[in-house]
């Protein structure tokens, strides 16, 4: 049976491209979803975060340089903390190169995930190029502020790319982009991914699938049953801060 958007328990999830945890939750959290009964009452929403929006890219740059000088860290630190999500990447099949990955503006990524979303047809396209955005960015080390690269990315999931590169030349989904990071503010985001349920439950960081399992059935019983449960931060995992300290 087919199910309007009114019909669907709202998930949003708050993220950038550039966010190692957001992509290592997003896999985890999509475990839980598939796994969930009532999938098919979910809707999705992803909402964008800029963790550093002052970085650009330059050719020939080391990601790791880049990311120790726009934390305050020191090289071997940054090393540590690759290491780390790359150990913790390849528990979720994501392999994390950061040898290749190159740091850039994820502005026009991001809008690319609006575009999509306004193309859905219900095939979750808005999450499919989430997805694909991430294995680009972190796997294959493609430069998404080249706009034909976010074109093609979207080809590949059916979206024209003619269209698509239109798009990336105007200001579409901008506004959309800066609501949401205004958006994250408001309501009191201090990491990211970050996961609001039905807007009244709230979930911060990467999470085991059990543990979003967990909550998508206490936040889907009482959203069938219209009740309220506590409007706080249920529970919290490794996470990026919206400083970029991750």
């Amino acid at each position: 049976m087919n199910t309007t958007p009114s019909e669907k328990m709202q998930i949003e999830i708050w993220s950038d491209i550039m966010c190692p945890f957001c992509f290592i939750g997003k896999r985890l959290f999509d475990k839980a979803l598939d796994a969930f009964a009532h999938k098919g009452q979910i809707q999705v929403v992803w909402k964008s975060y800029r963790l550093f929006p002052d970085v650009r890219y330059q050719e020939g740059s080391d990601a790791c340089t880049v990311l120790a000088k726009t934390k305050g860290l020191a090289r071997s630190s940054m090393q540590q903390a690759i290491a780390h999500v790359t150990a913790l990447g390849r528990d979720v099949d994501i392999r994390f190169d950061f040898d290749r990955l190159q740091m850039v503006d994820t502005f026009d990524a991001l809008r690319m995930v609006h575009w999509a979303a306004m193309h859905d047809l219900g095939n979750d396209l808005g999450s499919k190029m989430k997805e694909r955005l991430f294995q680009a960015f972190f796997e294959e080390g493609l430069n998404l502020e080249d706009r034909r690269v976010l074109a093609q990315l979207g080809d590949e999931l059916g979206m024209d790319a003619s269209a698509t590169e239109i798009m990336l030349s105007s200001r579409a989904y901008a506004a959309e982009v800066e609501e949401d990071v205004a958006q994250a503010s408001q309501i009191g985001v201090r990491g990211i991914p970050f996961f609001v349920l039905d807007r009244k439950q709230a979930l911060s960081g990467a999470q085991s699938a059990a543990a979003f399992s967990t909550l998508l059935h206490t936040a889907f019983d009482g959203w069938q049953q219209k009740t309220v449960p506590p409007a706080e931060v249920a529970m919290s995992g490794e996470s990026c801060s919206l400083n970029g300290q991750c």
